[in-house]
């Protein structure tokens, strides 16, 4: 029989405290990590959210002329000030932990609105920053057009003609001399408006934004309008460091485009095909003529001209055959060879090539009795078996059609005349549409 303070009995009794002391370690270690995860929580309406960002409350009023940030408080100075929190007025306390992120935070058990906070706080750094010795930049896309944009013709979206878009910086102070905070500017109360006493530059309204933007009323004003949109604690803390940069969450709406030359000077270039009187012979420019000049810059000599866009021209010898075909549709007697119903390749000698493409080109009315004939494009004005091959004319007048162009002509009485003409996409509507650029090649 066992003595009653054996160790065997000592073990029984004392198995279920330790299990019990064991489960309670455990609680307490979970309820450690539980309260650890709801410091991060901040309870809001009945609805408990999670405050974004690194540090919940980075910011503190103490009654000066700037917030102070909580980097700049430390165990020597922490009974220095009264924290104040610039949203709730409410007090606030400096947590310099070892572990978490230092942070000013509020008394247990009271509440404060976490987005109305950044809020409140980012009106109060811009303002700072405004007040401060310091340049108050924006940095944000200006778009810079032609003077002639909208008016032009020709007017074309490309940033090497009509329209380029930089990236430029511009101090504020400059043009601006006041900085005014919730207050009323005609029928709006911006966060904060800059005004020009001078009266050369429009208000500008800086709106900060978590969760709603503004009213539809004001973003349709003219007033210029930045939108800064603040969701964490982070953005916040760099709001003040950088320029006010576009990007997705910071917008400028409202602000005008530049106008002026562009670094292009000799502005957007232009294709002309030019038919000269008398002769009759015909011409493409690719070098003097521009968006700036095509109407004052006609040859003494022609009677009928045609100007694209060089952009949207295929080549100088595509824009020929469409010319040549306009001019003879509006009536003019132009007589070339490739315009010839006998004109094509020598089909005699074609198994010679890969295709008819590579085959030689010339007449074709005698290939059996005297042969192929590679006549010159100016035979055809003397030549008596000329046939106009109207379909092949009809073909490059409605293939010109996919251009933007400018007719200029002269008429029978000497005056002149204009015709603007917009493109129109032949090659979607038209089942049948050949690209005759790739057609025939004269020069082969």
């Amino acid at each position: 029989m066992f003595h009653k303070y054996s160790k065997k009995n000592i073990e029984n009794e004392l198995q279920p405290i330790l299990f019990k002391r064991a489960i309670l370690f455990v609680y307490l270690k979970i309820n450690q990590i539980i309260q650890r995860l709801l410091a991060i929580v901040v309870s809001y309406d009945g609805i408990h959210e999670v405050f974004e960002g690194d540090v919940q409350y980075p910011y503190a009023d103490i009654g000066g002329k700037e917030l102070l940030h909580i980097s700049e408080v430390n165990e020597d100075n922490r009974r220095t000030y009264n924290y104040v929190c610039p949203y709730c007025k409410k007090p606030l306390r400096p947590r310099l932990g070892l572990y978490r992120a230092h942070c000013f935070a509020h008394k247990k058990g009271e509440r404060c609105d976490p987005d109305r906070y950044i809020h409140r706080t980012a009106i109060d750094l811009l303002e700072q920053k405004w007040n401060r010795d310091e340049p108050f930049e924006i940095k944000m896309t200006v778009r810079f057009e032609c003077e002639e944009y909208g008016n032009c013709f020709f007017h074309y979206d490309s940033e090497r003609s009509c329209v380029r878009e930089e990236v430029k910086t511009y101090d504020l102070k400059k043009h601006y001399s006041r900085c005014l905070v919730e207050k009323k500017v005609g029928e709006f109360i911006p966060d904060l408006c800059l005004i020009d006493d001078t009266g050369k530059h429009e208000p500008i309204f800086i709106e900060i934004w978590s969760k709603h933007k503004n009213s539809e009323k004001k973003a349709e004003s003219e007033y210029m309008i930045i939108e800064i949109r603040l969701k964490t604690t982070a953005e916040l803390e760099e709001l003040p460091k950088h320029p006010i940069t576009e990007s997705e969450t910071v917008t400028f709406s409202h602000f005008k485009t530049s106008k002026g030359n562009l670094a292009e000077k000799s502005g957007l270039s232009l294709m002309r095909y030019t038919l000269y009187g008398g002769s009759l012979k015909s011409y493409v420019d690719e070098q003097t003529v521009n968006c700036k000049n095509f109407r004052n810059n006609h040859h003494p000599k022609a009677i009928f001209e045609i100007d694209c866009i060089k952009e949207e021209v295929y080549s100088s010898m595509g824009l020929l055959y469409y010319g040549n075909a306009l001019a003879i549709d509006k009536g003019y007697d132009i007589r070339l060879c490739y315009l010839c119903q006998e004109y094509g390749p020598d089909r005699r000698r074609w198994r010679s090539y890969y295709d008819d493409s590579n085959a030689p080109m010339g007449c074709c009315r005698e290939i059996d009795t005297r042969g192929f004939i590679e006549c010159k494009q100016n035979d055809a004005k003397t030549c008596p078996f000329f046939k106009l091959d109207s379909f092949q004319v009809k073909r490059n007048v409605e293939s010109i059609e996919n251009f933007k162009r400018y007719f200029w002509y002269k008429n029978p009485d000497g005056s002149s005349s204009e015709e603007y003409q917009q493109r129109k996409s032949y090659q979607a509507t038209n089942p049948n549409y050949v690209d005759l650029n790739l057609d025939i090649d004269v020069d082969r």
